[in-house]
């Protein structure tokens, strides 16, 4: 969770959002730990938990984000540009970037969804990417779902083995 605000008003916005968090993760019934980044904004804070995350050896290669829907919405035109910005921070750090799309409309544990898993693969993740949408597709809410896969090559990668995959 992100806390945009000055630094003179720092410590009440951020035992706040603190007591707002843990009491949403109670609400939902989450197991887990959460942490409250202090930022002047958006883009700042994703750089911090970039940074920062996990303890040691223990760090995730893997970084989880929200579509912004809001672009749909309001006529913002930083949104695009923090967006791209987050995404080449978390190339540079060398994290696998997983963006989740229709997050209002999460099914519950037992709608049954049709259709397709839309997966973008870039090959140079290793194969990450099909893992979790195999993973996803294990549960009985996906099962019937089939999973459309568009490969991203660079030109540099782009040999006979990958097109072959």
């Amino acid at each position: 969770m992100f806390v945009e605000d000055a630094v003179m008003t720092l410590y009440g916005s951020f035992f706040q959002a603190c007591r707002l968090l843990s009491t949403y993760i109670d609400y939902k019934k989450c197991e887990g730990v959460a942490e409250v980044i202090v930022a002047s904004n958006v883009v700042d804070g994703f750089r911090l938990i970039v940074q920062t995350m996990g303890l040691g050896n223990l760090k995730p290669n893997i970084v989880c984000m929200r579509y912004p829907e809001i672009w749909r919405e309001e006529r913002h035109s930083y949104i695009p540009q923090h967006f791209v910005s987050i995404i080449n921070d978390c190339s540079i750090a060398n994290k696998a970037v997983v963006i989740v799309k229709g997050l209002d409309e999460w099914p519950g544990e037992f709608q049954k969804q049709y259709g397709t898993i839309d997966l973008y693969w870039i090959v140079r993740d290793g194969g990450l990417m099909l893992l979790l949408s195999q993973l996803l597709r294990a549960k009985d809410t996906y099962e019937s779902c089939k999973i459309q896969v568009s490969v991203v090559l660079s030109l540099k990668s782009f040999s006979p083995e990958a097109l072959a995959l």
